[in-house]
C-alpha cells in the first residue's frame, strides 16, 4: 500500500495517513460481511483495505470497517483520546 503525506481539508497536516486516491476500498452488503467478518478483519489489518457495510439497497446507512492504525489516526488528528 501507498503512503503519502496529504493535508487533511481542515488544512490540518494529516502526516502518515493513506492517500486518499489509493485507499482500497470495497462495497459489501451487511448479510455479506457478517458472514466474512474474520476475512474482512485481518484485510483491514494486513492490506489496509476499507470496507463500506451498508443495509441492503442503501448506501447511506452503514458503516466503515477501517483499520485500526488509520482510525487512530484520524481520531489524534480530531483531538479526540485515542485509548482503543
Amino acid at each position: 500500500m501507498t503512503l503519502a503525506m496529504v493535508d487533511a481539508p481542515d488544512g490540518i497536516p494529516a502526516g502518515n495517513l493513506y492517500d486518499p486516491a489509493v485507499v482500497k476500498m470495497q462495497r459489501m452488503g451487511v448479510e455479506a460481511a457478517r458472514k466474512n467478518l474474520a476475512r474482512l478483519i485481518q484485510a483491514a489489518k494486513d492490506e489496509g483495505i476499507h470496507t463500506d457495510i451498508a443495509k441492503y439497497g442503501s448506501r447511506d446507512e452503514g458503516a466503515v470497517l477501517v483499520p485500526k492504525e488509520w482510525y487512530r489516526r484520524m481520531r489524534e488528528l480530531s483531538g479526540e483520546p485515542t485509548d482503543i
